[in-house]
């Protein structure tokens, strides 16, 4: 297990972005990032960061609310392992699995349980429950077998649950990343109603052209516009010569990066949506 876990050092990405922090992972034969929908919801645009790479600006190329699946750009960068994504029709109740991800905004952590139930079927979607401790920042981030590979995507827990987590199985990530790359799309949503693939070649005036429901790109998420406390805390951090973007590390949370220091800044907002 040591090796599994220091081998997902280098593939698991944290995410952040105005509104919340999260996990991903690199699929680096997809040159895709994966992570929860939930996570990047609202933006087009996320900052992501690894051992591997320094913060970034990723665009956010796929949305699918139903799975609650999304993937962002990924950066090229060569010493990116590969990772297997496991068809989960293996996975049995009692297996050892590992949790990886970013708790809380923090770095890497990973913990380890087994799968207690390979169908448990929420709205018609079918997920992996599994006792690897979870916490907010671990949704996104992959579920691992003992053999390092890839069979699921760690969505939700339920809250005060005694590490109750439910994950998505590999198939459908599978399905999702070969469905996006075969269209020759650069960006994409899954339809809600149908769930047919609508791209930015075959939208129609903000249309599903299968069904005709109302679907938007991630591409059309409107630019952030801090406010209040926010505002204030971000023009001053420009004035240091920083790229405001990469400066924020979540809600409520920045940072002001001089030389080799690291100026971490939390606020509180008498408005919980003051900074929205």
């Amino acid at each position: 297990m040591k090796e599994v876990i220091e081998l997902y050092k280098k593939v698991v990405v944290q995410i952040a972005t105005p509104y919340s922090t999260g996990t991903g992972f690199v699929v680096k034969d997809a040159n895709l990032i994966v992570t929860n929908e939930h996570v990047i919801r609202g933006n087009a645009t996320v900052i992501i960061e690894s051992p591997l790479f320094q913060r970034q600006i990723s665009k956010v190329v796929y949305i699918d609310q139903k799975h609650d699946l999304a993937f962002l750009s990924a950066p090229s960068i060569e010493n990116i392992p590969d990772i297997d994504l496991l068809d989960t029709i293996n996975v049995s109740e009692g297996d050892a699995v590992i949790a990886v991800g970013h708790p809380f905004g923090l770095k890497y952590t990973a913990t380890q349980g087994i799968i207690s139930n390979t169908k448990h079927i929420i709205n018609s979607l079918n997920y992996y429950q599994h006792d690897a401790a979870l916490n907010p920042g671990n949704s996104g981030g992959p579920l691992v077998n003992k053999l390092g590979q890839v069979i699921g995507i760690n969505t939700f827990i339920i809250q005060n649950g005694n590490s109750i987590g439910f994950s998505l199985p590999s198939t459908a990530l599978i399905q999702a990343i070969d469905e996006f790359l075969h269209s020759g799309a650069t960006c994409g949503t899954r339809c809600v109603s149908c769930t047919n693939l609508v791209t930015e070649k075959t939208i129609e005036q903000n249309y599903c052209p299968s069904c005709g429901s109302k679907v938007a790109l991630p591409s059309s998420a409107p630019e952030y516009v801090p406010k209040g406390v926010c505002k204030t805390i971000e023009e001053i951090i420009s004035k240091t010569g920083n790229v405001v973007a990469l400066s924020r590390l979540g809600p409520n949370s920045c940072a002001s990066f001089m030389e080799v220091r690291k100026i971490s800044i939390s606020y509180h907002e008498k408005n919980r949506n003051d900074h929205r």
